[in-house]
């Protein structure tokens, strides 16, 4: 198999896991006439499903292009994946590490331009470090699976302009002229990319991020391969991205009181409607696999998971555990695309959407 064929057997993969027939195509059009680009497609005729692999370059294009491509087609449920495939904020904390600090400022550029002839081999031995310190790690993954390449790159672009910038005037310099300039010496803040989060906004926006750098050589391979379903399943439970296609029961009603506080009756209407996004009930991760949608409430009170407040069943701290857990997991994309849902049809009740 060539390497091509590998990066395309990689979604291909990944869309049979999620019970889907993989199709080919490259665009697709919108209900605006727009067309967007598509790595990968997966149709499911019997739920009437649509899995879209966005070739979108930032999660609000996703999203915007899943509303424009839903819109022209009602009878089907479109879902979006967009996969990313950089993490900069690893390479920013271990360069930390190293360096000892998370600003580089007027001092460690001035000690630098003054020790530049003796740091030859200290500059050789921290890329050494840096090489060791990373190898565990993947920050860029993009030889596993076909990609837009320019999205890739605006990804990149994008989280290194996380960096803050700060210009500090040092002192006048005079030119051959005569003239005195002020000189500035720039000041790089590596925090904001410490903490950044590439697969946050997807999750905000209900998009299912695909993050290609959390996989292993071994779990590639799943994919590439295609041959045992099953393990590739496994490798996308592991990664909390078969929970965003088949989202478990108990975990959706945790987060829909985590919310906000909800009646009994509304908080099982909720999980009814589930189904009918395209998204078909998974396992349950709490409770045992004999619990009903009707009895789930009762069964995580039992557990100690939820109890009734002033205003409805609130979750307790045991639950917020459980919830601290997945929450910034690819699988919480769903929670937020079924709370914007709910959120617009606010001022009618569930079973309207069900007729």
């Amino acid at each position: 198999m060539s390497e091509e064929d590998k990066k395309s057997n990689f979604w291909k993969s990944l869309l049979r896991a999620v019970e889907t027939d993989p199709r080919e195509i490259d665009l697709i059009k919108g209900s605006t006439g727009l067309s967007y680009p598509i790595i990968a497609l997966g149709v499911d005729e019997s739920r009437r499903r649509l899995i879209i692999i966005s070739g979108e370059s930032d999660a609000r294009s996703a999203a915007l292009s899943h509303a424009d491509i839903q819109a022209t087609m009602p009878g089907m449920k479109v879902i979006m994946v967009r996969p990313i495939a950089t993490n900069l904020s690893i390479f920013a904390k271990v360069l930390t590490e190293i360096v000892g600090t998370k600003k580089i400022g007027t001092d460690e550029w001035k000690w630098l331009s003054e020790n530049a002839n003796d740091l030859k081999d200290a500059a050789k031995q921290f890329g050494e470090d840096l090489k060791n310190k990373l190898q565990n790690y993947t920050i860029i993954n993009t030889n596993i699976a076909s990609l837009n390449w320019s999205a890739v790159l605006k990804n990149i672009i994008d989280q290194l302009f996380v960096i803050k910038t700060e210009l500090e005037k040092t002192r006048s310099v005079q030119d051959a002229n005569g003239k005195l300039w002020d000189k500035h010496i720039p000041t790089l803040d590596l925090s904001p990319l410490i903490n950044y989060d590439p697969t946050e906004k997807d999750r905000n926006m209900g998009v299912c991020p695909m993050p290609l750098y959390n996989l292993s050589e071994n779990q590639v391979e799943t994919f590439h391969s295609g041959s045992d379903i099953e393990q590739i399943r496994a490798v996308l439970k592991l990664q909390d991205i078969f929970q965003y296609f088949f989202p478990p029961p108990d975990h959706i009603a945790l987060g829909l009181i985590d919310e906000i506080p909800i009646s009994e009756n509304k908080l099982v209407d909720h999980l009814n409607f589930v189904p009918s996004l395209g998204h078909p009930f998974g396992k349950y991760e709490i409770l045992s696999e004999d619990v009903s949608i009707s009895d789930v409430i009762e069964a995580l009170i039992s557990k100690k998971l939820m109890v009734e407040g002033e205003t409805g069943f609130e979750i307790t701290p045991q639950g917020k555990t459980i919830r601290a857990s997945v929450r910034f997991k690819p699988r919480e994309s769903f929670l937020t695309k079924l709370s914007n849902i709910l959120s617009l049809k606010l001022d009618l009740s569930i079973k309207d959407f069900l007729k």
